[in-house]
């Protein structure tokens, strides 16, 4: 936790060199505020704050929207050296190789031109590219700062790497043993063990299935390593076609996982929140009252596509340079070098985008009075504020409608 504490006082401090005092303070005076709220939960205050603190500052919906627009998220391979169940990346190794030093080099050269400060390397497993030590050495020396999602059973030749100032922090897949198997669980701790000897950032990242899959080794590895905060999502459509259906019917099993989670995370000081937008139908108004009742920004009910008209904010490069407006949609565009603005990006998005959008994941959607104030927002340009506070519902992550599923699964 002292990591987190410390990240938060840095972004702080870089949010203050950039002209933007007000909101690190206003950050502050709102966790004093729900703190004085919450003083009846029987929580002590000091967990709390904690909590508050990480709540109401990164995951505020002005820093959200700044790490966003300052992030360039890249594949540089597919591929990967397991095969989870959830994986968003399924099937998308099949007709692709990896990314050459050539094109990273084009690419990292081009983001800089494009105004991205920070590479964010998803896939796929980044650690499987042949050359990923380079291609990190290579981001070190034009001074981009760097992160990455992994599974976290990478060789230990990379580990030295991340040591580098430049390098933010690392988003570990949580796996439990028994599905990683005897010799990458060994690798999986030793790199955990090697994170908290060299005070290397990283968080733990945790898909709910409603079975408790996992949830009690994740629990005691929450105690024991402390990670800089638990994410957790609803498994998006992979290898099983009614997910969506299999996520209603599992709504209250997952609701009991997010309520044994936060209750483990507040004594362990670990900030807890979830990652992708979740339907608000999903669960009872009470229910929602319940897990908001720290803090409102603990999960929102849609992405950021599209806020303040950008439709390029989470754009995600793809190993031969085409590109996703995000990584779990996969509506391909080509050579995203050949752009020569981000406005240019998002243009080329937000028709399609947009008409997703406008699409109901369910027909009581259509009735929903969450999803009407969500359709008519969709195009307004709102803030940070009003986008994800008031915006309304879409219906969880886009990538619930079959029609974007289409681009990257076989039948």
């Amino acid at each position: 936790m002292k990591d987190t504490v410390l990240n938060t006082l840095k972004n702080g401090r870089r949010l203050i060199g950039d002209g933007q005092a007000g909101l690190y303070l206003a950050s502050r005076l709102r966790s004093l505020k729900d703190l004085i709220r919450t003083r009846e939960s029987g929580h002590p205050a000091r967990l709390l704050w904690k909590q508050l603190i990480y709540q109401n500052f990164d995951r505020s919906p002005a820093v959200l929207r700044r790490n966003f627009q300052k992030t360039l998220r890249v594949c540089v391979t597919y591929r990967c050296n397991l095969s989870c169940r959830h994986c968003y990346a399924k099937g998308l190794s099949q007709n692709s190789e990896d990314m050459s030093i050539d094109e990273f080099d084009r690419l990292a050269e081009w983001a800089v031109k494009m105004g991205w400060k920070t590479l964010r390397f998803i896939g796929g497993e980044p650690t499987v590219h042949p050359r990923f030590g380079d291609i990190l050495r290579r981001c070190f020396q034009n001074r981009t700062r760097v992160n990455m999602s992994t599974n976290n059973v990478f060789s230990p030749e990379i580990l030295p790497l991340l040591r580098d100032p430049l390098f933010e922090e690392v988003s570990v897949h949580y796996n439990s043993p028994e599905f990683l198997g005897r010799d990458n669980t060994a690798r999986f701790y030793e790199n955990l063990d090697y994170f908290l000897k060299n005070r290397i950032r990283f968080g733990f990242s945790f898909p709910l299935d409603g079975q408790r899959s996992g949830l009690e080794g994740l629990v005691r590895d929450l105690d024991k390593y402390r990670p800089a905060y638990l994410r957790v999502n609803l498994p998006l459509p992979g290898l099983y076609r009614d997910s969506t259906k299999e996520l209603f019917e599992s709504a209250e099993s997952v609701y009991e996982e997010i309520l044994t989670l936060r209750k483990k995370c507040l004594p362990f000081k670990v900030p807890f929140f979830m990652y992708h937008p979740v339907p608000e139908c999903l669960f009872s108004p009470e229910q929602w009252q319940e897990l908001k009742a720290f803090s409102s920004f603990f999960v929102f009910h849609r992405c950021p596509l599209g806020i303040k008209n950008d439709y390029g904010i989470m754009v995600t490069v793809n190993p031969d340079l085409s590109f996703f407006p995000c990584p779990v949609l996969s509506m391909k565009r080509e050579n995203i070098l050949s752009f020569n603005s981000r406005r240019q990006i998002s243009e080329c998005f937000r028709e399609e985008l947009i008409e997703n959008m406008l699409r109901p994941l369910k027909d009581d959607c259509r009735k929903c009075e969450a999803g009407k104030k969500f359709v008519a927002g969709v195009s307004g340009g709102l803030s940070e504020r009003q986008f994800f506070r008031n915006g309304g519902c879409q219906g969880g992550c886009l990538r619930f409608r079959w029609e974007e599923r289409k681009y990257c699964y076989p039948e």
